[in-house]
């Protein structure tokens, strides 16, 4: 039997695409990261972008963001419903936690289960190491069209320079790189006059899980393809701050 392993968080779309998968092959492991206490989270967010941005990512995401949330609930459930994505907790049988997934208890987790594929969503930047652990192709759904919109909020990035040729999802092999590897699958999205910052995650997702499965399908049978993609700018996004959302929003129309 296959032996599939999922990289993830605990948060919605993230129990979706689990539930995905159990669904379709059954036999799946999560490494789950544990959740980062609030200081915890300041804290990493400064280190990586500085304090003054991380700041302004904070009140989008928190305080700014936990109202739009509630708003966004309604169109948040009719997605998922519509695609019948699930996003119950996740069986404490098959959810392994870990303080991190680039320690040495991950990499103890995956030498153990002998992965023929590792999934990857919803996760930080995984290192070398982890990478190089196993000998099973990593696979990632991003939420936006690489090379030109890697990182965070791709979908939102493209919306907002008026590039919706680029609005969609990559399925593709995770190097260590972000978000550079070989391209799976790729598909455009496209927005609904009720989607927003706050909902375009779950419609990317929406798309983008059974191209994930299929490419684990692909994976498990030997017959996965990749290619590269050229583009004019292979750019790293990053979550805008409230300032930012909020001058784009009043430029562009996109909220």
């Amino acid at each position: 039997m296959a032996s599939i392993v999922l990289l993830t968080s605990d948060k919605p779309l993230s129990r979706a695409v689990a539930h995905a998968l159990y669904q379709r092959f059954g036999c799946v492991q999560s490494i789950v990261v544990r959740r980062k206490s609030p200081l915890a989270s300041v804290a990493h967010r400064a280190r990586r972008v500085g304090v003054m941005r991380a700041a302004g990512q904070l009140m989008l995401l928190g305080g700014y963001g936990a109202l739009a949330a509630r708003l966004a609930a309604r169109r948040r459930r009719a997605i998922l419903t519509e695609h019948r994505l699930d996003t119950s907790p996740l069986p404490p049988d098959r959810a392994h936690l870990v303080r991190s997934l680039n320690a040495n208890e991950t990499i103890s987790f995956l030498q153990a289960f002998e992965p023929d594929v590792v999934v990857v969503f919803h996760t930080p930047i995984i290192s070398a190491r982890v990478i190089r652990s196993v000998r099973a192709p990593f696979i990632n759904l991003h939420g936006g069209i690489t090379p030109t919109y890697r990182g965070n909020y791709g979908a939102y990035w493209a919306l907002v320079n008026g590039d919706h040729d680029n609005c969609g999802v990559t399925v593709h092999l995770v190097d260590e790189g972000v978000d550079t590897g070989d391209i799976v699958f790729q598909a455009k999205t496209r927005p609904t006059s009720d989607d927003n910052f706050f909902t375009y995650q779950f419609f990317q997702a929406a798309k983008g899980v059974p191209l994930l499965m299929q490419a684990v399908d692909d994976v498990l049978s030997g017959s996965l393809r990749t290619y590269r993609r050229d583009a004019e700018r292979s750019v790293l996004w990053r979550t805008p701050t409230l300032f930012e959302y909020l001058r784009n929003g009043w430029r562009s129309g996109v909220w």
